[in-house]
């Protein structure tokens, strides 16, 4: 599993791998997701104080030597600073 693809955010300046290249050599499976928007950060300065990126993304491949195609959720945590309190 590779990133093949950045996205930085203007708010944070968190740099987040949005596309990703996933190989799994035991199943002759090879896939690439794509996000459906690039722009899906959230910044939770209200509640836990953690900002985080979260959104659809787009899937397609091969198994097999079939092509494939799919849709599914992506959470991406560890790439912006956590917000810090201000008492």
């Amino acid at each position: 599993m590779e990133p093949t693809a950045f996205w930085t955010s203007p708010k944070t300046n968190a740099r987040y791998p949005q596309r990703w290249h996933i190989v799994i050599p035991s199943l002759n499976l090879s896939l690439d997701t794509a996000p459906q928007l690039a722009g899906q950060e959230l910044v939770t300065s209200r509640s836990t104080h953690v900002t985080y990126w979260e959104g659809a993304v787009e899937i397609t491949g091969t198994s097999r030597g079939l092509p494939l195609r799919g849709q599914g959720y992506m959470e991406l945590t560890g790439y912006a600073e956590r917000i810090t309190r201000k008492l």
